[in-house]
């Protein structure tokens, strides 16, 4: 029996094409984001700026007074557009054509793998773009001054992992050294292959005419050491110039948390510059991140109006340092058995005045940086999940046939923007050095 282009299709769009929202673990914002599906180009979300302020002080009981003109909170409209996401994916024909004749159980034993490595890479770009989307790209040339791994650099000068590094770069190798504090795992892993561009801060374009666009052919994430194969271009400064996806510094991307807790302008149609609500907390970090300094900048969100649980998301260098302040910390309960030791945690909770504050690692937030997410304040606003439908769109080629070469290309999509409610009550932190001593 055999199966033609036609039936591939067809038993993919059977077997995928229904799945939306496909998320595999270890995506932490995307998990805590609050889907709200949407139709049409552009949402509308209602948003609250200000409180009822039309008091009237009456005084003791009998006294007569006027009342106070209403003075209603002011609500405004956030405009969310959607942006979309396609990751292409190819399918061997010969994966395909050991499921001949087995129906949908063989088809979908035969191209699970392949698929969910689909939707995994999906999800990393996702998570990446949904924190750092339109803020410096994938991270900045190194210009550093200062010590790292041992290393000292001056204007992102030093050797380190072998390589020579001037100005952020070595030309003759093609490696560009990543600003330490963007380096963050979960990008950078696997990424041999991705298409990237190195940008020209001052203009946003592709730095040497153009010519600073390829692909990365190498990384050495512990050193921040991207291997590219075209000729990269020399930071002139602090931020001069960034990596970036292909077409990201034209802003394609969506507007990530990093984005929406810095702007103090106007962002999907509301001033930030108008409404203090609408602009986030930011806080400089000075070394190591702590409970204590965790603390300093909860009891400023609470100050402006947290009253609900966060999440606070950090890096894993991060990570292992609240795990040894946690372990300090820890008293021994009655659980205590002197023949089994259990040392770790998934996660960590604290309690404040607010409620819980969770601290949970994530491999793509930058190694400086850090979130607190009030989590009832955020959402993705979403025309699609993750999956292989596009909606009101015909389907019917989720799978297309060979032509250049031996295999079935497929996509899978998505379509959101994350959204926050109150950005004041939420905080991006930066300024963090692991290796600090304090």
């Amino acid at each position: 029996m055999s199966i033609s282009n036609l039936d591939y299709s067809g038993l993919f769009k059977k077997v995928y094409g229904s799945k939306t929202d496909l998320l595999p673990s270890g995506f932490p914002f995307q998990k805590l984001l609050q889907s709200k599906k949407t139709g049409g180009e552009s949402h509308q979300e209602a948003i609250q700026l200000s409180h009822e302020n039309g008091v009237t002080l009456i005084g003791e009981s009998g006294e007569i007074s006027n009342f106070e003109d209403a003075a209603a909170g002011v609500v405004k409209q956030a405009s969310i557009k959607c942006k979309e996401i396609f990751l292409s994916s190819a399918l061997p024909t010969g994966a395909i054509s050991s499921s001949t004749g087995g129906g949908d159980k063989a088809f979908y034993s035969a191209t699970k793998d392949r698929v969910a490595a689909n939707i995994a890479a999906h999800s990393r770009f996702r998570e990446q773009l949904a924190l750092y989307g339109q803020s410096n790209g994938l991270g900045r040339v190194s210009y550093l001054s200062g010590d790292f791994r041992d290393v000292t650099f001056a204007d992102g000068g030093g050797t380190i992992g072998g390589v020579v590094i001037t100005a952020g770069i070595n030309a003759s190798s093609k490696v560009i050294m990543l600003e330490p504090s963007d380096i963050a795992s979960g990008i950078w892993q696997g990424a041999e292959g991705m298409a990237i561009e190195q940008i020209d801060a001052s203009d946003n374009t592709v730095a040497d005419g153009g010519d600073a666009s390829g692909k990365v052919t190498a990384v050495d994430l512990r050193n921040g050491l991207i291997t590219v194969d075209f000729t990269p271009v020399s930071a002139t400064a602090e931020g001069s110039h960034y990596l970036a996806l292909k077409n990201q510094n034209t802003e394609k991307d969506m507007h990530g948390a990093k984005k929406i807790l810095t702007n103090n302008g106007t962002l999907f149609g509301i001033n930030a510059a108008t409404y203090g609500m609408w602009k986030g907390t930011n806080a400089e970090i000075d070394g190591k991140l702590t409970f204590s300094k965790l603390a300093e900048v909860l009891e400023q969100l609470c100050d402006f109006g947290l009253t609900k649980d966060v999440e606070v998301q950090i890096s894993f260098e991060s990570w292992k340092t609240i795990l040894t302040e946690a372990d300090a910390l820890r008293q021994t309960d009655s659980s205590y058995d002197s023949k089994k030791i259990t040392r770790g945690h998934e996660s960590i909770a604290f309690h404040f005045v607010n409620g819980v504050a969770r601290i949970q690692p994530n491999r793509f937030v930058r190694r400086g940086d850090a979130f607190i997410f009030a989590q009832d304040d955020w959402k993705m606003i979403e025309t699609a999940g993750i999956g292989f439908k596009v909606p009101g769109a015909d389907d019917g080629d989720l799978m297309i046939k060979p032509i250049t070469n031996n295999s079935y290309v497929y996509r899978s999509y998505s379509a959101g923007q994350p959204l926050c409610l109150a950005p004041k009550r939420s905080a991006f932190l930066t300024g963090i050095n692991p290796e600090s001593a304090s």
